[in-house]
């Protein structure tokens, strides 16, 4: 009788395990799906972005079991990840704006002049050009197309990221809501009592950083793309203010070496008709 009970435990307990299991799988499986059923339409054929740092999170974030236990930590490397690709995205933007208006500056300046007057600009613009291409060469995949495709290219492969990092959300909430996966198992094996309330209050806690991350990331987005879209226009402006400014220094400079000769013989002359 003893073993036959001991048997139909054993069973109840793999049972009970792998539709745990099971469960997560699942969960996880809705989010994939999700992504391709949702999320594919926003994918660019090319990206502005070529993940270089993020070889894995290119169609999909990780599974999250190794953070069983440690839900904020779960959310707070989601969000830090999700942050890291949009900024890359649209870092790869800026410096190709950056680069694209200092190759016109110095094609300007090449016809302009001539002189090593403007050779410290020159060098100066072709050293931040290089500094630039570094990366972009490393990570960026920006053609040479009109504005408007960029533009294009860039607001879905940063909402393909916003839908994904939306729907990976979703699967964290689902996830956390496994009573298994917010204890861990050093707590279990001590039987450490954790009433009713202690998990109600951890999913409620849960459930509140993943909606205030899903309202931020819907609420940032337009912003930045718009920002971005300004930082277009007014960048060969400010570009120009630059190369200016180093100009009229550079005239300044001269203007002290060609005038400070002429002040020193007016004060010798002062010094000497005082004596």
């Amino acid at each position: 009788m003893k073993k036959i009970i001991s048997i139909l435990l054993v069973i109840i307990f793999l049972s009970t395990n792998i539709k745990v299991f099971a469960e997560n799988s699942d969960i996880y499986s809705e989010y994939i799906n999700n992504v391709k059923t949702n999320c594919q339409k926003y994918k660019p054929k090319e990206y502005i972005y070529k993940y270089s740092d993020f070889p894995d999170f290119i169609n999909k974030y990780p599974k999250v079991e190794n953070l069983k236990n440690n839900w904020f930590t779960a959310l707070k490397n989601i969000e830090n990840s999700y942050k890291q690709i949009q900024n890359n995205i649209y870092k790869c933007w800026l410096i190709d704006t950056q680069i694209k208006n200092i190759e016109l500056s110095l094609k300007y300046l090449k016809n302009l002049d001539k002189t090593w007057l403007l050779q410290p600009i020159k060098q100066k613009l072709s050293q931040k050009k290089e500094l630039l291409q570094r990366f972009s060469q490393r990570s960026c995949n920006i053609k040479k197309e009109n504005l408007s495709t960029k533009k294009i290219k860039i607001l879905n492969q940063s909402t393909f990221e916003l839908c994904k990092y939306s729907y990976y959300l979703d699967y964290l909430e689902k996830y956390y809501e496994n009573f298994n996966n917010l204890v861990d198992s050093k707590s279990k094996n001590q039987n450490i009592d954790f009433s009713n309330n202690d998990i109600a209050q951890k999913q409620i806690n849960i459930k509140k950083e993943i909606y205030n991350q899903k309202k931020k990331a819907y609420k940032i987005l337009p912003i930045v793309f718009n920002s971005f879209s300004e930082y277009n226009t007014y960048y060969p402006l400010h570009l120009n203010l630059l190369i200016l400014k180093d100009l009229l220094i550079i005239y300044r400079d001269l203007l002290y070496q060609t005038l400070s000769p002429i002040n020193q013989v007016v004060y010798k002359i002062i010094n000497a008709m005082s004596k």
